[in-house]
C-alpha cells in the first residue's frame, strides 16, 4: 500500500495525475490521468444461515463467492458455514451493497439465492 501511494504521489507531483490543482504541465500535450476509486459491484456486508434461536456466520463464504461481480448466484445450505440447527429448516440472510445502496435478501435451505447489481 505504501509503494502504489508512493507513486502516485509521484505520478500527481509529474503531473500525470490530475489532482485537481494547477500543473506546471497544464495545457501540454501530455497525457493526464485520472484515478477513480469504484466501489466493486457486490459487496457482502454481512451473511448469517440458520434459524431465529441459531445462526452461524456465512459471511466469509458468499464473499468468495460474490464479491466484486456484477451478479451471483448460489444454493442456502449447509455447505456455506455448517449446520447449526440440524434437523430444523435454516434460512439464508444476506445483507450486501450495490454502488452504495444496501439490499437484503432471504432465502430457505435448499433454494437459489441470486444477488444482483444493475
Amino acid at each position: 500500500m505504501r509503494t502504489l501511494l508512493a507513486v502516485l504521489a509521484l505520478l500527481t507531483l509529474a503531473g500525470c495525475i490530475d489532482d485537481g490543482r494547477d500543473s506546471p504541465f497544464a495545457g501540454s500535450s501530455r497525457p493526464v490521468v485520472q484515478v477513480v476509486r469504484e466501489e466493486p459491484p457486490i459487496r457482502i456486508v454481512e451473511a448469517r444461515y440458520g434459524t431465529d434461536r441459531r445462526t452461524c456466520d456465512a459471511t466469509r463464504a458468499l464473499r468468495r463467492a460474490c464479491e466484486g461481480e456484477s451478479d451471483c448466484s448460489l444454493k442456502a445450505g449447509n455447505e456455506l458455514c455448517g449446520d447449526p440447527t440440524p434437523g430444523q429448516v435454516k434460512t439464508l440472510y444476506v445483507t450486501y451493497r450495490c454502488r452504495g445502496r444496501v439490499r437484503d435478501v432471504t432465502r430457505t435451505e435448499g433454494k437459489q439465492i441470486s444477488l444482483e447489481c444493475d
